[in-house]
């Protein structure tokens, strides 16, 4: 199934086809908010570090609350249950986005290119665009290295497997900002249909103290 925020698609077929790789340019902006290439490594942590870190609270319901990013560098942006989606954080809090993420595509999920292959080709989940805007800048995530994933031991028994495309923001000015993530997916994988989303964070720096 594929998911955007909080919402999911069941799907109920599969296929295989030649990975496509898009390799566009992130754009920087003045004043912080700015996505991270897919390679960086804010406080030494990788993108699939944090898919390891937040993909059982994503992926597997209920969600227990508490945000798996509580205690490390990051706030995570995410659906919380309530229905909130404001946060606040410390000045120089670096943001973890994920905007997409699946689970039991029966893909080796420790293959990126595997991954990137199931978000972005058309006979699978087929984005036409997977983006983040920051305070009305765009920022594209149809690029290698943004999808990722984690095999990932379950309290009960088991794995799951889970994916995701998301991206590191660097820090926001004081402030409120506005953080958007939206998708537009029609690949084969949805018999036909489409799965498009479109939801919005507000981001408050107004805490000072701690630099997360």
């Amino acid at each position: 199934m594929i998911a955007v925020a909080s919402r999911r698609l069941e799907r109920n077929s599969t296929c295989a086809l030649t990975f496509l790789v898009l390799s566009w340019a992130v754009p920087a902006f003045a004043g912080g908010g700015n996505v991270l290439p897919p390679t960086a490594r804010p406080h030494g942590y990788s993108l699939t570090d944090l898919a390891r870190i937040t993909g059982v609270f994503n992926g597997a319901s209920p969600r227990d609350g508490v945000s798996p990013t509580e205690g490390t560098p990051f706030e995570m942006l995410y659906a919380r249950a309530n229905g909130d989606k404001v946060f606040h954080v410390d000045p120089g809090t670096t943001l973890y986005v994920p905007v997409a993420y699946s689970v039991g595509d029966g893909i080796d999920v420790d293959d990126k290119a595997a991954v990137a292959n199931l978000y972005f080709s058309p006979e699978k989940y087929g984005a036409d665009y997977i983006e983040i805007v920051v305070d009305g800048r765009v920022a594209s995530l149809i690029r290698f290295g943004y999808p990722v994933g984690a095999f990932l031991p379950l309290d009960g028994g088991g794995t799951l497997d889970y994916s995701t495309v998301a991206a590191f923001l660097s820090p926001l000015t004081p402030g409120t900002h506005k953080v958007t993530i939206r998708a537009l997916f029609d690949g084969a994988l949805l018999g036909g249909g489409t799965f498009e989303y479109s939801d919005t964070y507000t981001v408050v720096v107004d805490r000072p103290g701690r630099c997360r």
